[in-house]
C-alpha cells in the first residue's frame, strides 16, 4: 500500500462500507476486522511519517488520516446501533457527550470524573476522585471509543497480573503503574473501557525531557533513568509479560527522588506472541521483530529502553551516533545492545548488573544527582 492508492480509495468513499467492507459473520468479528484495517492503513497515512516529505504528500497524509477516522467512527456508530452493512442507512448521531464532572457509580463504589488531563489516539485521560471516608485521587482512562476497548482491557488484565490490587508500593513495583478499577460505562458510540489507576503526580516523561533537553542531558543523568526503565522491563520479564511500547511518552520519572513509571500497558503481550500495534512518531525505537511483525520477547523491551537511553544523552536513534560528550565505553555499552537478533540480547537484570559495573570503572561510588527540568 502507498499514500496515493490509499488517499484516492478513501477519499472516493461516501460510507464506512466502502472503505472497511461488508460485515462479518457476527458484530465483533465485524468490529475487530475494522480495527485491524484501521491499524494497518494508519501505519502508511499517519502524518508523522511524512514531516520531512514534499508539501504536498504531507497534504495527502493529514487528509487521509482525517478521512480514515472519520470512516472508522461512522462505522463503530452503525455497529452500535447494528446498521453496519447498509450503505444508505445514515451514519446515526452520537448522543451529547457527558461533560466533567460527572459521577459514575460502578458496584460499591463512587467515581468522580474531572477535568480532562490528557487526550490521546486510543483513550482520553481524566483527574478522577474515588468517593469515600478517605478520598483518593487517581486517573480515570477512558477509551477513545469502542474499538480500543481492547486495549484498555488488555493493559487491565496485564496490571492485575503484575501488580496486585493488595501489593504495597514498595520494591520493583514503585516502578510499575497500579490499576485500582476497570469497568465498561456508556458513552458516544455504545460501550467503552475505563481503567482507574494510581495517579502519579509530580512526574515527567522523557517525551517531555527530550524536548526541554534538545541537546541531550548528562550521561550520569541518563543512567539512573535507564536502570529505572530496566527494573520495570525486568519485573515484567520475571512475571512472564512484554510491554511492546517502551516509549518516552510511556516513561515517566520522579526528577526529586530518582524514580520511575513504565506506563501504558495497552500492547503488552505475552513471550511468543507479536506487539499488535506501534505508534508511528516513535517507529526508530522499536525493535526490528515489532516492525517485521515476527514474535516479541523480553529482550523486545530491553532493545526499546535501550534506544531511549541513546535519545536521552542526545544520540541519533535511527543511527545510534552519540556526542562526543558520552563515555566511549559507555557508547559502547549501549549500542551492543542493539543487535537484531533478540537472543543475542542480555535479559534486563543481566544488563542491570552489568551496567553497575561498567559505571563503578568510568566514575567511581555512585552519587546522587539533582536533576531539574526547565522553568517554563
Amino acid at each position: 500500500m502507498d499514500i496515493e492508492t490509499i488517499h484516492a480509495r478513501l477519499m472516493t468513499a461516501s460510507a464506512p462500507e466502502d472503505f472497511f467492507g461488508p460485515p462479518r459473520a457476527a458484530p465483533d468479528e465485524t468490529r475487530k476486522a475494522i480495527t485491524k484495517h484501521f491499524r494497518d492503513v494508519v501505519m502508511v497515512v499517519h502524518p508523522d511519517k511524512y514531516t520531512k516529505d514534499k508539501p504536498k504528500r504531507r497534504a495527502l497524509a493529514q487528509a487521509a488520516f482525517i478521512k480514515l477516522g472519520a470512516l472508522k467512527n461512522d462505522a463503530m456508530a452503525k455497529l452500535a446501533h447494528g446498521t453496519y452493512g447498509n450503505k444508505h442507512v445514515a451514519v446515526p448521531k452520537p448522543p451529547p457527550p457527558r461533560t466533567a464532572p460527572m459521577t459514575l457509580k460502578v458496584r460499591d463504589k463512587t467515581y468522580v470524573i474531572k477535568e480532562l488531563l490528557w487526550k490521546g489516539d486510543i483513550s482520553d485521560l481524566y483527574a478522577c476522585t474515588i468517593m469515600g471516608k478517605t478520598p483518593v485521587e487517581a486517573v480515570f482512562k477512558l477509551a477513545a471509543n469502542p474499538s480500543c476497548n481492547d486495549l484498555l482491557e488488555t493493559e487491565a488484565c496485564v496490571l492485575k497480573a503484575l501488580y496486585p490490587l493488595k501489593q504495597a508500593d514498595t520494591g520493583n513495583y514503585r516502578f510499575l503503574p497500579k490499576l485500582l478499577d476497570s469497568f465498561q460505562t456508556t458513552g458516544p458510540g455504545g460501550l467503552r473501557r475505563g481503567n482507574v489507576l494510581m495517579r502519579l503526580d509530580k512526574t515527567v516523561s522523557l517525551a517531555e525531557i527530550l524536548t526541554a533537553y534538545s541537546k541531550g542531558i548528562d550521561f550520569r543523568d541518563a543512567v539512573w533513568m535507564y536502570k529505572r526503565l530496566l527494573t520495570a522491563v525486568g519485573e515484567a520479564e520475571r512475571q512472564g509479560y512484554v510491554h511492546g511500547a517502551v516509549l518516552p511518552p510511556h516513561v515517566l520519572i520522579y526528577p526529586e527522588n530518582h524514580g520511575g513509571r513504565l506506563i501504558d500497558w495497552c500492547y503488552a503481550v505475552k513471550p511468543g506472541m507479536p506487539v499488535r500495534a506501534i505508534s508511528p512518531a516513535w517507529r526508530a525505537y522499536y525493535a526490528p521483530e515489532v516492525l517485521d511483525k515476527q514474535p516479541a520477547s523480553t529482550q523486545t523491551d530491553v532493545y526499546m529502553a535501550t534506544k531511549c537511553a541513546i535519545a536521552l544523552v542526545g544520540g541519533d536513534v535511527a543511527t545510534n551516533a552519540m556526542p562526543a560528550s558520552v563515555p566511549v565505553p559507555f557508547q559502547r555499552f549501549l549500542t551492543s545492545v542493539l543487535v537484531r537478533t533478540p537472543a543475542m540480547r542480555p535479559t534486563a537484570w543481566a544488563l542491570w548488573d552489568d551496567l553497575n559495573d561498567l559505571l563503578q570503572r568510568i566514575v567511581g561510588k555512585p552519587a546522587f544527582r539533582p536533576f531539574n527540568m526547565p522553568t517554563k
